[in-house]
């Protein structure tokens, strides 16, 4: 195959491969797309990676790579797609990844049962990959404040615009189970592109910043599993695309009411889940619960909420699941 002088792209994925051989030349200079993922790669090595500088998508998901990433992905300055997922990598990020600034779709995520293990913090340095739409590190062992960089790289982004470029920013970005510390900076609310944003099962902590809701674009958010405290911001309303919310197990205190009841008649919310369960929240629940009618999962439970089930409630037509165990003391709401 090394003979194809011509070939563009080469997918091998779902091949049983267990190793490649070493190539003493390599003949692939027009290769573009490269797929290798869903294989075994237990001890290959890819150093002849180091002459693929066309290369513009790599998928080496799911492959059972061990070690560090190949150091031989730093020549492909023309990367625009990278997906190293669910592997078995063990070391930090190396520096150099974050130059290659043509990167749009970075994967580096994983699950509980099959893991990338990248460790250390994340440097300032992440926010050079100013082209960068999908970053998923989720399921790692990354430390650090890293949310005021990410913040900083969406403002980067959208001063770097220009008219003779199209707009890119960032739309997907997860860092979920990993141990990252640190407040949600006010910065983040430039993100204007951004429709998922998970950071789940860390260690953030502080108030959240009412720019939130600045965040036009948000179809999904989870920041379940941290310390965050305060109140629920009241601009979490007003975000009329969001088909999912997790702000379950942290310290939210106070009353439900000032987020849910803001709108009017006239809007109502697409939200199909929300889940505020495991938290400090008081008072009775608030009765507007016609502006949230598309919901079909809401879980309340294990909070201090008190007194009556709404009339209100009677418009959520397609709720398949309600939790509202482990609440106040008042029976009607047992």
């Amino acid at each position: 195959m090394n003979k194809f002088h011509s070939l563009s792209v080469l997918r091998l994925s779902y091949c049983e491969l267990h190793t490649i051989d070493p190539l003493p030349h390599v003949n692939f200079s027009s290769l573009v797309i490269l797929d290798l993922s869903i294989n075994y790669f237990m001890s290959s090595s890819f150093d002849w990676f180091a002459n693929l500088n066309s290369l513009v998508t790599l998928n080496l998901a799911s492959s059972y790579i061990q070690g560090p990433i190949p150091s031989g992905l730093r020549n492909m300055t023309s990367l625009r797609f990278l997906d190293l997922s669910y592997n078995n990598f063990a070391s930090s990020i190396p520096d150099w990844l974050y130059h290659i600034t043509s990167l749009e779709h970075l994967d580096l995520g994983s699950l509980d049962i099959v893991s990338n293990k990248f460790q250390g913090k994340l440097p300032n340095d992440i926010g050079n990959l100013t082209s960068i739409t999908y970053l998923d590190l989720s399921y790692n062992a990354l430390e650090g404040d890293v949310l005021r960089s990410l913040g900083n790289l969406c403002t980067f982004q959208l001063s770097n615009l220009s008219y003779d470029r199209p707009r890119k920013s960032l739309e997907f970005l997860s860092l979920r189970g990993n141990k990252l510390s640190g407040s949600f900076p006010d910065t983040l609310g430039e993100c204007k592109s951004l429709e998922g944003l998970d950071l789940g099962m860390n260690q953030l902590s502080g108030h959240l910043p009412n720019e939130l809701g600045q965040l036009e674009s948000l179809s999904s958010l989870s920041i379940d599993g941290n310390s965050f405290s305060g109140q629920i911001p009241v601009s979490l309303g007003g975000i009329s695309s969001l088909q999912r919310l997790d702000l379950s197990n942290n310290l939210f205190c106070g009353s439900l009411s000032p987020m849910l009841c803001r709108r009017t008649d006239k809007e109502v919310n697409l939200l199909e889940s929300l889940d505020i369960s495991g938290n400090l929240l008081s008072g009775e629940l608030p009765n507007c619960w016609m502006y949230w009618r598309e919901l079909t999962m809401l879980k309340l439970g294990n909070n201090n909420l008190t007194g009556h089930i709404p009339s209100s409630m009677g418009s959520l037509i397609w709720l398949d699941c309600i939790y509202t165990g482990s609440n106040g003391s008042c029976p009607s709401f047992k």
